[in-house]
């Protein structure tokens, strides 16, 4: 595998991590500062990962197609 493979397949499954993360209801700043700490990267990097991870999250619920009364309703009931 080459290094430029090895990097989108780093990327890859730590933007993923961080979306889990998100998903699983941890803020922003601190998924940043697991990613960073974890990989041992910048914070600058840590943070455009952790806006990947939000964007994999809108693209999800775009395809689930949700409309908004029903992801507000799902969200208070998460609540």
């Amino acid at each position: 595998m080459s290094k430029a493979s090895e990097t989108k397949a780093e990327l890859y499954l730590r933007v993923g991590e961080a979306a889990s993360m998100l998903a699983q209801e941890d803020g922003a700043t601190v998924v940043t500062a697991h990613v960073a700490e974890t990989y041992r990267l910048s914070r600058r990097q840590a943070r455009r990962i952790t806006a990947a991870a939000y964007e994999l999250l809108v693209h999800d619920l775009e395809d689930v197609d949700i409309s908004r009364p029903q992801m507000t309703a799902q969200l208070i009931t998460t609540l």
